[in-house]
């Protein structure tokens, strides 16, 4: 009778325990798995203009540890992966950014305060005047101590070439 050898009781054992060992394989890496996500978790929001309550479109969210971002919809929500840890990061023109550690948090209420610093400037446009926030179209700005130092006759010369996309007519 032959005498059994290490590499053959161990070459039987494998071929007989195949599975079971495939199967632990399985679920060592799947609960590793689980227990390395566990700390990332998906935070909701609401985007709120403050003090009118009224839900803000468009605001950017930004996980500032992994640069991921995401925008509020219509109804001032968002849903963005954080960690317990990460700090987002709100912000949108016309108001003040805002910084947030997520924490134990699972759901955000921002209130977003406007920034009066560039929005209450008035611009003087051909047919009126508006706010620089309600303006909807390219602006352009002439120096006025320019124009007084340029050699020409009126106005509409002194105008004339200084601002892209502005054509003068001078109604002699």
């Amino acid at each position: 009778m032959p005498k059994k050898t290490n590499n053959m009781i161990k070459t039987k054992f494998y071929k007989s325990h195949r599975l079971e060992c495939l199967l632990l394989l399985f679920f060592m890496c799947v609960s590793f798995s689980i227990s390395y996500a566990q700390d990332a978790k998906v935070i909701t929001g609401k985007v709120l203009e403050s003090p009118a309550n009224t839900p803000l479109a468009g605001v950017t969210v930004l996980n500032k540890s992994t640069n991921k971002t995401t925008v509020s919809d219509f109804a001032g929500q968002f849903k963005i992966q954080a960690k317990s840890s990460d700090l987002l990061v709100i912000s949108n023109i016309g108001f003040e950014s805002q910084q947030i550690t997520v924490g134990t948090a699972k759901s955000l209420n921002i209130s977003m305060i406007a920034s009066t610093a560039l929005l209450n400037d008035v611009v003087v446009i051909g047919y009126g005047s508006v706010r620089k926030k309600d303006l909807t179209g390219a602006v352009s700005q002439a120096n006025m101590k320019d124009l007084s130092k340029a050699p020409v006759g009126d106005f509409a010369q002194a105008l004339s070439g200084r601002l892209a996309g502005v054509r003068v007519n001078s109604g002699d």
